[in-house]
């Protein structure tokens, strides 16, 4: 699941509510001191999909563009 939204608009909210118990949370906010964070977010979500995890990630992703590489992965 992909969720797109400005920032602080409840996306992080809406996943603990909703998600947390049945999905892995990723998002880049919980990465602040990673070097390259889209690299490290593909990471965890192959392994997560490896693991045949449901996965939430949790950022902008404003445009389809950067939604893609998402996608992709799934």
């Amino acid at each position: 699941m992909i969720f797109v939204g400005l920032p602080a608009s409840g996306k992080s909210t809406f996943f603990q509510t909703h998600f947390a118990a049945t999905h892995r949370h990723v998002s880049k906010d919980l990465m602040p001191n990673v070097r390259n964070r889209d690299q490290r977010q593909r990471g965890l979500i192959a392994a997560a999909l490896t693991h045949r995890e449901s996965v939430v990630v949790d950022n902008v992703n404003a445009s389809a563009a950067e939604r893609a590489h998402l996608v992709a992965l799934g």
